[in-house]
């Protein structure tokens, strides 16, 4: 986590902006950006905007500032068929 506020910060901001970016299609992808900002286009820094980009892209853009970190990203990226696998394997050496 990064204050925006810091003079270390990369981009000084007041707020945090988080960017979800989803193509759709075969070849599908996703793209997530956080970072702080200074300025929004709508003016307002919070809530989302949810749209269609011309090229089919689904873009999402998340302003926040009423508490720290409110961009945050989950430090641990597990899927449920491995937690299930996992259960499994721990079962079995344990009985």
């Amino acid at each position: 986590m990064q204050d925006c506020g810091s003079f270390l910060s990369h981009s000084q901001g007041t707020f945090c902006v988080k960017i979800y970016q989803e193509s759709t299609g075969w070849h599908s992808w996703i793209k997530i950006t956080r970072r702080c900002g200074a300025r929004t286009d709508y003016g307002l820094a919070w809530g989302c905007r949810y749209w269609f980009e011309p090229q089919g892209v689904y873009k999402e853009v998340c302003y926040c500032q009423d508490q720290d970190g409110c961009n945050y990203a989950s430090r641990i990226h597990t899927s449920t068929p491995f937690l299930m696998f996992l259960v499994l394997i721990l079962t079995r050496l344990l009985t």
